[in-house]
């Protein structure tokens, strides 16, 4: 059922209006006999997923990574943390890495100035 209310009646009753909202009822508001505004109960947002409102919400450490022995439990093989290479690095020889970068020549423009013509050829 619909309800029609003045704007004054509606500024004096507003929470009466609102329970009536709240109990499915749509309530018209006018002014001067000219509707101008609606209240109306607003229908709930569905939740996806079987269960969602009944299940706990998962905490951040089971997100954490797995330990060896975790890993082990559930027939996986371990794999390196922090990197995505497996063997082991070699030390870098400081005076190899001078003596290989005197031999290169200078860049005749600064790194930015030639990322941005690079970027700029491939766009344009």
């Amino acid at each position: 059922m619909e309800r029609i209310v003045n704007m004054r009646e509606a500024t004096s009753q507003l929470s009466k209006l609102v329970a009536l909202a709240q109990k499915g009822e749509s309530v018209t508001i006018t002014i001067r006999g000219k509707p101008v505004a609606r209240l109306m109960p607003i229908k709930p947002v569905p939740v996806f997923g079987l269960g969602k409102d009944r299940c706990p919400p998962v905490p951040w450490s089971a997100f954490a990574p797995m330990s060896d022995e975790e890993t082990a439990e559930w027939g996986l093989t371990p794999v390196a943390r922090n990197t995505a290479i497996e063997a082991v690095r070699k030390p870098i020889d400081p005076t190899t890495l001078l003596a290989v970068t005197r031999q290169m020549p200078e860049q005749s423009e600064d790194a930015g100035a030639f990322v941005r013509a690079a970027r700029d050829a491939e766009r344009y």
